[in-house]
């Protein structure tokens, strides 16, 4: 049983493949949610079972879901970055896996890691400022970046971030040093 004593919310996240107590499955954040709730039985599944729905789930539902909501863009920045993919050699035509590694490359080429890095201006596009006038960044900078390149390009991407924690003692401390964003 996980209990949310401190903040007294009926919110709770969790991995991925959990399934609460009355066998309700984890949101897709991994999450569960109950009005007035602040205590969770959680059930975490043996690889294998995760492996087992996984191969048996519904995989056009699936698919259907990744198209409608991995490759929304507004127009504007669709088009922006992809002219400017395209322009450094990039092509929809390639094949995915090699088109995400190229995307990491256009992403990253003349980019520099900038922890300090300033707000976009105002009504600025947050991907297009940072490859074409800012070029400093962090990881959300560049993760965000390459989501949705590959978005541009007819890839579904998602955008990601999280925690690496430590715990100790069914501890842990969760700080800002701790956070880090990606690319699925």
């Amino acid at each position: 049983t996980i209990t949310s004593e401190k903040d007294k919310t009926n919110l709770l996240y969790t991995p991925y493949w959990t399934f609460d107590a009355d066998g309700a499955r984890s949101t897709s954040d991994g999450g569960f949610a109950r009005a007035g709730r602040t205590s969770w039985s959680v059930q975490f599944l043996p690889q294998q079972s995760v492996d087992f729905l996984l191969l048996h789930a519904d995989t056009a539902m699936y698919d259907a879901y990744v198209e409608e909501n991995y490759l929304a863009l507004p127009e504007d920045t669709a088009q922006t970055v992809g002219r400017l993919a395209r322009e450094a050699g990039l092509s929809s035509e390639m094949e995915p896996s090699w088109l995400a590694q190229e995307a990491v490359r256009f992403v990253q080429e003349d980019k520099r890691y900038d922890s300090q890095t300033p707000y976009q201006p105002e009504n600025e596009d947050f991907v297009v400022y940072f490859l074409t006038h800012s070029q400093r960044g962090y990881c959300v900078h560049f993760a965000s970046a390459v989501t949705v390149t590959l978005r541009a390009m007819g890839v579904p991407a998602r955008y990601v971030n999280g925690y690496l924690v430590t715990v100790k003692n069914g501890q842990a401390d969760v700080k800002d040093e701790n956070a880090h964003a990606w690319v699925e």
